[in-house]
Order: C-alpha cells, then structure tokens, then sequence
C-alpha cells in the first residue's frame, strides 16, 4: 500500500450560559482532507478488458459538524 499524505482540520467552540437552562452549548466542526487530495493509494492491476485500471484512491474532501446542548434543570 502507498503511503499518502492528508491535511485535516477541527474546530470548537464552547459558549458560557445562554438562556434559561441551557449552558455551555458546544459547537464542533471537522474537516477531512481539508485539500481535497486523490491520491493513487493501491493499483490492483486491470480489468478483464485489459485496458481498465483497478485502482483506490485516498477519499476526498469530508465535513463532520455537531451542536451539543446540555440542560441544566436543577436538583
């Protein structure tokens, strides 16, 4: 297998209290291959035509994000 190389980036944020019950609401956001590389990472030869190339490339550019909101009711 081919080594490659891949560029990522994760963000957060993380609020104080913002109303009422809700306190210190998360915000995440996560990026894959932040510069969108294809990279040839396995060639498996040819098709039965002869001609097709078989092969894997590394995936493309990939966003993840998330809201996390926690309640604080009281005891």
């Amino acid at each position: 297998m081919t080594p490659f190389n891949s560029l990522d980036l994760s963000l957060g944020y993380t609020t104080g209290h913002v109303i009422g019950p809700m306190n210190h609401v998360k915000f995440k956001l996560n990026i894959t291959n932040l510069l969108n590389s294809h990279s040839i990472n396995y060639f498996n030869g040819y098709a039965s035509d002869g001609k097709t190339a078989l092969y894997f490339t590394q995936p493309g550019l990939g966003a993840f994000g998330s809201i996390s909101v926690p309640f604080d009711i009281g005891h």
